[in-house]
Protein backbone atom coordinates (compact mmCIF):
# COMPACT_ATOMS: atom_id res chain seq x y z
CA UNK A 1 0.00 0.00 0.00
CA UNK A 2 1.34 3.48 -0.75
CA UNK A 3 1.30 6.11 1.07
CA UNK A 4 1.05 10.64 0.66
CA UNK A 5 2.72 12.60 3.63
CA UNK A 6 1.14 16.04 4.18
CA UNK A 7 3.20 16.81 7.79
CA UNK A 8 2.38 19.73 10.08
CA UNK A 9 -0.18 21.50 7.64
CA UNK A 10 -0.26 24.99 9.52
CA UNK A 11 -3.64 26.71 9.22
CA UNK A 12 -5.20 30.18 11.67
CA UNK A 13 -8.78 29.38 12.13
CA UNK A 14 -11.29 29.81 14.23
CA UNK A 15 -12.98 26.92 15.42
CA UNK A 16 -13.39 25.22 18.74
CA UNK A 17 -16.00 24.68 21.25
CA UNK A 18 -15.23 28.24 23.41
CA UNK A 19 -16.69 31.70 22.56
CA UNK A 20 -13.23 33.25 22.62
CA UNK A 21 -11.65 30.40 20.22
CA UNK A 22 -14.48 31.29 17.70
CA UNK A 23 -13.81 35.29 18.43
CA UNK A 24 -9.65 35.71 18.98
CA UNK A 25 -9.36 32.12 17.13
CA UNK A 26 -5.93 30.14 17.49
CA UNK A 27 -2.90 27.89 15.36
CA UNK A 28 -3.86 24.42 14.06
CA UNK A 29 -1.82 21.67 12.31
CA UNK A 30 -2.91 18.91 10.18
CA UNK A 31 -1.15 15.95 9.35
CA UNK A 32 -2.41 13.77 6.16
CA UNK A 33 -1.55 9.99 5.62
CA UNK A 34 -3.18 8.97 2.30
CA UNK A 35 -3.20 5.34 1.68
CA UNK A 36 -3.93 4.14 -1.96
CA UNK A 37 -2.87 2.30 -4.66
CA UNK A 38 0.04 3.88 -6.76
CA UNK A 39 1.76 1.13 -7.98
CA UNK A 40 1.34 2.47 -12.25
CA UNK A 41 2.83 5.63 -11.20
CA UNK A 42 5.98 3.82 -10.45
CA UNK A 43 5.70 2.79 -14.08
CA UNK A 44 4.46 5.51 -16.37
CA UNK A 45 5.90 8.53 -14.08
CA UNK A 46 2.58 9.89 -14.74
CA UNK A 47 0.79 12.25 -12.18
CA UNK A 48 -2.98 10.88 -13.47
CA UNK A 49 -2.03 7.72 -12.37
CA UNK A 50 -1.15 8.81 -9.08
CA UNK A 51 -2.58 11.54 -6.68
CA UNK A 52 -0.93 14.91 -6.42
CA UNK A 53 -0.28 15.93 -2.51
CA UNK A 54 -0.78 19.63 -4.16
CA UNK A 55 -4.51 19.02 -5.11
CA UNK A 56 -4.86 17.35 -1.01
CA UNK A 57 -3.93 20.37 0.16
CA UNK A 58 -6.02 22.40 -1.66
CA UNK A 59 -8.95 20.27 -0.28
CA UNK A 60 -7.64 20.44 3.47
CA UNK A 61 -7.65 24.15 2.98
CA UNK A 62 -10.56 24.69 1.41
CA UNK A 63 -12.68 21.81 4.12
CA UNK A 64 -10.43 24.35 7.39
CA UNK A 65 -11.58 27.03 5.52
CA UNK A 66 -15.52 25.90 4.80
CA UNK A 67 -17.11 27.19 8.65
CA UNK A 68 -16.61 27.19 12.14
CA UNK A 69 -16.44 23.86 13.61
CA UNK A 70 -17.22 23.34 17.70
CA UNK A 71 -14.45 20.33 17.99
CA UNK A 72 -11.65 18.91 15.88
CA UNK A 73 -13.68 15.50 15.62
CA UNK A 74 -15.90 17.46 13.03
CA UNK A 75 -13.25 18.77 11.49
CA UNK A 76 -10.87 15.98 11.08
CA UNK A 77 -13.99 13.96 9.52
CA UNK A 78 -14.64 16.44 6.87
CA UNK A 79 -11.18 16.68 5.86
CA UNK A 80 -10.79 13.15 5.40
CA UNK A 81 -14.25 12.18 3.42
CA UNK A 82 -13.06 15.30 1.26
CA UNK A 83 -10.40 13.43 0.40
CA UNK A 84 -12.11 10.55 0.24
CA UNK A 85 -14.51 11.63 -2.51
CA UNK A 86 -12.01 13.22 -4.40
CA UNK A 87 -9.26 11.34 -5.19
CA UNK A 88 -10.73 7.67 -6.16
CA UNK A 89 -7.43 6.25 -5.92
CA UNK A 90 -7.04 6.41 -1.76
CA UNK A 91 -8.33 4.36 0.09
CA UNK A 92 -7.72 5.57 3.27
CA UNK A 93 -7.14 8.47 5.23
CA UNK A 94 -5.34 9.05 8.56
CA UNK A 95 -6.06 12.88 9.44
CA UNK A 96 -4.75 14.50 12.65
CA UNK A 97 -5.70 17.82 14.16
CA UNK A 98 -3.52 19.46 16.63
CA UNK A 99 -3.82 22.49 18.56
CA UNK A 100 -0.68 23.60 19.49
CA UNK A 101 -1.96 26.01 22.00
CA UNK A 102 -5.02 25.58 23.83
CA UNK A 103 -7.19 28.10 26.12
CA UNK A 104 -6.20 25.82 29.78
CA UNK A 105 -3.07 26.70 31.55
CA UNK A 106 -0.48 23.29 31.00
CA UNK A 107 2.58 22.99 28.45
CA UNK A 108 2.07 20.37 25.83
CA UNK A 109 3.60 19.90 22.29
CA UNK A 110 -0.56 20.25 21.20
CA UNK A 111 -4.07 18.13 21.73
CA UNK A 112 -5.25 16.86 18.91
CA UNK A 113 -8.07 14.25 17.71
CA UNK A 114 -6.48 11.34 15.05
CA UNK A 115 -9.04 9.41 12.88
CA UNK A 116 -8.97 7.17 9.89
CA UNK A 117 -11.61 7.08 7.22
CA UNK A 118 -11.83 4.28 4.98
CA UNK A 119 -13.47 4.43 1.52
CA UNK A 120 -16.57 2.12 0.99
CA UNK A 121 -18.47 2.09 -2.45
CA UNK A 122 -20.99 0.00 -3.18
CA UNK A 123 -20.30 -2.33 -6.58
CA UNK A 124 -22.51 -4.56 -8.37
CA UNK A 125 -21.12 -7.70 -9.34
CA UNK A 126 -22.47 -10.77 -12.09
CA UNK A 127 -21.80 -14.61 -11.24
CA UNK A 128 -22.36 -17.16 -13.45
CA UNK A 129 -21.44 -21.00 -13.69
CA UNK A 130 -22.09 -23.61 -16.44
CA UNK A 131 -19.67 -26.25 -15.63
CA UNK A 132 -19.89 -29.09 -12.85
CA UNK A 133 -21.11 -28.48 -9.48
CA UNK A 134 -22.56 -24.85 -10.54
CA UNK A 135 -24.24 -24.13 -7.07
CA UNK A 136 -21.06 -25.15 -5.35
CA UNK A 137 -18.91 -22.97 -7.52
CA UNK A 138 -21.20 -19.95 -7.55
CA UNK A 139 -20.89 -20.11 -3.41
CA UNK A 140 -17.47 -20.55 -3.51
CA UNK A 141 -17.28 -17.16 -5.35
CA UNK A 142 -18.78 -15.17 -2.82
CA UNK A 143 -17.45 -17.18 0.16
CA UNK A 144 -14.09 -15.68 -1.68
CA UNK A 145 -15.61 -12.80 -1.90
CA UNK A 146 -16.47 -12.29 1.98
CA UNK A 147 -12.73 -13.14 2.55
CA UNK A 148 -11.15 -10.58 1.72
CA UNK A 149 -11.43 -7.75 4.48
CA UNK A 150 -11.97 -5.10 2.33
CA UNK A 151 -14.99 -6.46 0.88
CA UNK A 152 -18.58 -6.76 2.73
CA UNK A 153 -21.01 -8.90 0.95
CA UNK A 154 -24.30 -6.84 1.68
CA UNK A 155 -27.02 -8.32 -0.22
CA UNK A 156 -27.29 -11.63 -2.73
CA UNK A 157 -29.68 -12.14 -5.77
CA UNK A 158 -31.92 -15.31 -6.34
CA UNK A 159 -30.47 -17.68 -8.64
CA UNK A 160 -31.63 -17.71 -12.13
CA UNK A 161 -31.09 -20.95 -15.04
CA UNK A 162 -30.45 -19.04 -18.20
CA UNK A 163 -30.03 -20.21 -21.68
CA UNK A 164 -27.20 -20.02 -23.47
CA UNK A 165 -25.54 -16.91 -24.59
CA UNK A 166 -23.70 -16.54 -27.76
CA UNK A 167 -22.04 -19.78 -28.10
CA UNK A 168 -25.19 -22.46 -27.72
CA UNK A 169 -23.31 -25.90 -28.03
CA UNK A 170 -23.16 -25.62 -23.70
CA UNK A 171 -25.35 -26.29 -20.71
CA UNK A 172 -27.33 -24.06 -18.87
CA UNK A 173 -26.07 -20.94 -16.85
CA UNK A 174 -26.71 -20.51 -13.32
CA UNK A 175 -26.82 -16.48 -13.16
CA UNK A 176 -26.96 -14.30 -9.86
CA UNK A 177 -25.58 -10.43 -8.34
CA UNK A 178 -24.09 -9.99 -5.44
CA UNK A 179 -23.75 -5.71 -3.68
CA UNK A 180 -20.96 -5.47 -2.22
CA UNK A 181 -19.13 -2.64 -0.13
CA UNK A 182 -15.37 -2.41 -0.51
CA UNK A 183 -12.52 -0.06 -0.31
CA UNK A 184 -10.85 -1.81 -3.34
CA UNK A 185 -10.08 0.72 -6.15
CA UNK A 186 -11.94 -0.07 -9.00
CA UNK A 187 -8.61 -2.08 -10.74
CA UNK A 188 -7.72 -3.84 -7.35
CA UNK A 189 -11.22 -5.42 -7.11
CA UNK A 190 -10.80 -6.17 -10.85
CA UNK A 191 -7.71 -7.84 -9.96
CA UNK A 192 -9.21 -9.88 -7.14
CA UNK A 193 -12.57 -10.79 -9.35
CA UNK A 194 -9.72 -12.33 -11.60
CA UNK A 195 -7.92 -13.96 -8.80
CA UNK A 196 -11.08 -15.67 -7.82
CA UNK A 197 -11.94 -16.85 -11.29
CA UNK A 198 -8.42 -18.28 -11.59
CA UNK A 199 -8.68 -20.29 -7.89
CA UNK A 200 -11.90 -21.56 -9.81
CA UNK A 201 -10.11 -23.36 -13.05
CA UNK A 202 -12.01 -20.47 -15.41
CA UNK A 203 -10.51 -21.16 -19.04
CA UNK A 204 -11.69 -18.69 -21.28
CA UNK A 205 -11.08 -20.97 -24.18
CA UNK A 206 -13.87 -19.99 -26.15
CA UNK A 207 -16.07 -17.02 -26.13
CA UNK A 208 -19.18 -16.97 -24.50
CA UNK A 209 -18.00 -20.62 -23.68
CA UNK A 210 -18.87 -22.69 -21.06
CA UNK A 211 -16.90 -21.92 -17.67
CA UNK A 212 -16.80 -22.69 -14.14
CA UNK A 213 -17.12 -19.41 -13.12
CA UNK A 214 -18.13 -15.51 -14.16
CA UNK A 215 -16.97 -13.14 -11.39
CA UNK A 216 -17.86 -9.45 -13.53
CA UNK A 217 -18.21 -5.94 -11.92
CA UNK A 218 -20.52 -4.77 -13.03
CA UNK A 219 -20.85 -1.11 -11.59
CA UNK A 220 -18.74 0.75 -8.85
CA UNK A 221 -20.37 3.69 -7.59
CA UNK A 222 -20.71 5.84 -10.19
CA UNK A 223 -17.40 5.37 -11.47
CA UNK A 224 -16.99 4.93 -15.15
CA UNK A 225 -14.33 4.45 -17.17
CA UNK A 226 -13.75 3.11 -20.79
CA UNK A 227 -10.57 1.60 -20.55
CA UNK A 228 -10.16 -1.97 -22.45
CA UNK A 229 -8.97 -3.76 -19.12
CA UNK A 230 -11.98 -2.46 -17.44
CA UNK A 231 -15.22 -0.80 -18.85
CA UNK A 232 -17.44 0.23 -16.14
CA UNK A 233 -20.44 0.47 -15.72
CA UNK A 234 -20.47 -3.17 -17.94
CA UNK A 235 -20.90 -2.43 -21.56
CA UNK A 236 -23.34 -5.53 -21.94
CA UNK A 237 -25.84 -5.03 -18.69
CA UNK A 238 -28.64 -3.69 -20.93
CA UNK A 239 -28.54 -6.23 -23.30
CA UNK A 240 -28.67 -9.55 -20.94
CA UNK A 241 -32.01 -10.15 -19.25
CA UNK A 242 -29.51 -13.05 -17.32
CA UNK A 243 -28.05 -9.26 -15.31
CA UNK A 244 -30.83 -7.02 -15.01
CA UNK A 245 -33.32 -9.76 -13.22
CA UNK A 246 -30.88 -10.74 -10.86
CA UNK A 247 -29.55 -6.90 -10.30
CA UNK A 248 -33.45 -5.89 -9.99
CA UNK A 249 -33.30 -8.09 -6.70
CA UNK A 250 -30.32 -6.19 -5.01
CA UNK A 251 -30.83 -2.28 -5.92
CA UNK A 252 -33.02 0.17 -4.97
CA UNK A 253 -36.26 0.93 -7.17
CA UNK A 254 -35.16 4.19 -8.20
CA UNK A 255 -31.82 2.53 -9.71
CA UNK A 256 -30.96 3.69 -12.97
CA UNK A 257 -27.81 3.35 -15.80
CA UNK A 258 -27.65 5.05 -18.87
CA UNK A 259 -30.89 7.32 -18.30
CA UNK A 260 -33.06 4.69 -17.38
CA UNK A 261 -34.68 2.63 -14.06
CA UNK A 262 -34.14 -1.14 -13.65
CA UNK A 263 -37.84 -1.62 -14.70
CA UNK A 264 -37.65 0.15 -17.48
CA UNK A 265 -34.29 -1.56 -18.82
CA UNK A 266 -35.69 -5.09 -18.14
CA UNK A 267 -38.81 -4.30 -20.15
CA UNK A 268 -36.57 -3.27 -22.91
CA UNK A 269 -34.94 -6.91 -23.27
CA UNK A 270 -36.06 -10.51 -23.92
CA UNK A 271 -36.87 -12.10 -20.72
CA UNK A 272 -38.26 -15.52 -22.43
CA UNK A 273 -34.70 -17.09 -21.49
CA UNK A 274 -34.45 -16.45 -18.38
CA UNK A 275 -36.27 -18.30 -15.16
CA UNK A 276 -35.97 -18.37 -11.48
CA UNK A 277 -34.00 -21.60 -10.16
CA UNK A 278 -33.52 -20.99 -6.84
CA UNK A 279 -34.76 -18.06 -4.35
CA UNK A 280 -31.42 -18.55 -2.28
CA UNK A 281 -28.59 -21.12 -3.13
CA UNK A 282 -28.68 -24.19 -0.87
Amino acid sequence: MDKIILSNLEFYGYHGYFSEENVLGQRFRVTIEAYGELSLSHISGDLDDSVSYVDIYDVVNKVFFSKTYKILEQLGYDIGKAIIDNFFRIKSVQVLVMKPEVPIPVTCDYFGIQQEIKRELISYIGLGSNLGDREGYLNSAIHQLEFNKEIEVTKISKVYETDPFGYEDQGMFLNMVVEVKTSLSPRALLKYCNHIEGNLLRKRDIRWGPRTIDVDILTYDNYTSDEEILTLPHPRIKERAFVLLPLKDVVEENFELYGKKINQLIKDVDQTSVRVFKDTLS
